[in-house]
């Protein structure tokens, strides 16, 4: 089944906005609680406790993590909650490598690979304006 997973999204108009397109999609919505997130993505997937979860310190960002959503939904949802100005920045697909990943884990990754993306995209920023001025 079609599945978001959602954490620390509390702004109603975003949370409403985010329901609505889910059900638009045929996407089940799963809010997940901050003592969740220790859990692996599966177990949080599945509603199940086949792991211990890790200790951890909840993370506080919003996130969303998508599973089994077919390319239209995968693009219905992005492009509606874009359109209407209501983004979740860090989002993710569970995939092989990372369901048995814990949210925490997954945050953590998410946040080092923005961070690694906008470290290149200022390097790029850089580059293309001292180029500008040799010219």
């Amino acid at each position: 089944m079609s599945t978001i997973l959602l954490f620390n999204v509390n702004d109603a108009i975003k949370k409403e906005a985010i329901r609505l397109t889910s059900l638009r999609y045929g996407i089940e919505l799963l809010e997940i609680l901050p003592s969740e997130q220790g859990k692996a993505l599966e177990d949080l997937l599945l509603g199940s406790e086949n792991r211990p979860s890790e200790t951890f310190t909840a993370f506080t960002d919003e996130m969303l993590v998508m599973h089994s959503l077919s390319a239209g939904q995968f693009h219905g949802l992005l492009d509606t909650l874009r359109s209407t100005g209501q983004t979740v920045r860090l989002k993710a697909v569970v995939t092989e490598h990372n369901s048995s990943w814990s949210a925490v884990r997954l945050h953590r990754e998410l946040l080092a690979e923005a961070a690694a993306m906008e470290k290149q995209t200022s390097l790029k920023r850089q580059s293309s304006s001292h180029s500008k001025r040799r010219k």
